[in-house]
């Protein structure tokens, strides 16, 4: 009778703890019913999101609308032609002025200052058919060859490398890059045996210079290391060291490349660059931004780290106003020792 007691007992435990258990499950599954006034809040937030995602569509509209008429108006129709896109500096080793026509002037302006030896080339560059140039984006000079002393490499908006001699006034060579390429920044190693270009489509084509063709592609390798992921905007080699090769764009990242291999071998977070605001000396890396705080910086090589910052403007001159603080575009190190900082920009949409 004792045993029978003792069963009936743990049943009635077991019955009892699976209600229990039920129960809980029960509740814990309950459909949430908020109040009028929790009912009230979350319509509240919902407007406020509603309200914030209009203002930032407006924003990037007007934004957008900014860039295309910064854009048209910086793309004007006039198309120079190659003898035309000469610029001031003057090259020890070039032993003539040359120099890439690039400002915003006017058909008129440009032609009023034309030479009458300027107008004769012009003449015989039309009767030997060379193609016009468009929108020149990126200049580099070629110095270290006797043999192609004084010959320049211009890169465009159309994904043309134009390979010029302005001695002699000669288109000596050009080179199309696929995908609809925009180059924007080009690159020499110390020998002159290799160039570098990269633009819009975010890939670093490596040339042998001597047989102008592709030898590599930078682009990163899927999942290992990935390459940029915006447009590239600054090349630099070391001068040390012609398969180290440094660049940078608008993904915030400058990255380190040894060329014989497609990934990257490190990189740094940090500087969104949009010019010619890359330079290295020994193992320091000088970064010009396109922002409004910490827009100059130097960039320990091998701990692959921003140094430290480097003022670039007052900044008590802009506080409390609505004047907004220049970005750099274009920064150097000064030769040969490194021993001052040239930089230059403007404001945003200027």
């Amino acid at each position: 009778m004792s045993e029978t007691k003792s069963d009936e007992e743990e049943n009635e435990w077991m019955k009892a703890t699976y209600t229990r258990t039920q129960n809980i499950i029960t509740e814990s599954h309950q459909p949430f019913q908020p109040t009028i006034e929790q009912m009230r809040d979350l319509l509240k937030q919902k407007c406020q999101r509603q309200n914030q995602m209009k203002k930032r569509n407006e924003w990037m509209k007007a934004t957008y609308t900014r860039t295309q008429n910064i854009i048209t108006e910086s793309h004007q129709p006039f198309q120079p032609t190659i003898e035309q896109m000469r610029f001031s500096v003057y090259d020890s080793t070039l032993k003539t002025n040359v120099g890439l026509w690039g400002g915003r002037r006017t058909r008129e302006n440009f032609q009023s200052q034309d030479s009458q030896d300027t107008k004769n080339a012009r003449k015989k560059q039309q009767e030997a058919d060379v193609p016009q140039a468009d929108h020149m984006t990126a200049v580099e000079a070629k110095q270290a060859s006797d043999e192609y002393q004084g010959v320049l490499v211009a890169a465009s908006s159309s994904g043309n490398l134009f390979y010029l001699h302005p001695e002699s006034n000669s288109l000596l060579d050009t080179i199309k890059e696929e995908n609809d390429n925009e180059v924007y920044c080009l690159d020499y190693t110390a020998s002159g045996e290799i160039l570098a270009s990269a633009g819009k489509d975010h890939i670093i084509r490596i040339y042998d210079d001597t047989k102008k063709e592709v030898v590599t592609k930078l682009t990163g390798v899927f999942e290992e290391r990935h390459g940029h992921a915006n447009r590239v905007f600054a090349l630099k080699f070391n001068p040390k060291d012609e398969n180290m090769l440094l660049s940078g764009g608008w993904d915030n990242n400058v990255f380190i490349w040894d060329i014989r291999h497609e990934a990257p071998v490190g990189h740094i977070l940090g500087p969104s660059i949009t010019g010619e605001s890359l330079d290295i000396h020994g193992n320091r890396v000088l970064a010009g931004s396109f922002s409004n705080e910490n827009n100059l910086c130097i960039i320990d090589l091998k701990m692959q780290k921003i140094d430290y910052q480097i003022p670039w403007y007052d900044s008590e001159a802009y506080k409390d106003t609505k004047l907004v603080p220049p970005c750099v575009y274009a920064a150097r190190f000064t030769m040969p020792d490194a021993g001052f900082i040239v930089a230059g920009g403007t404001q945003r949409d200027e």
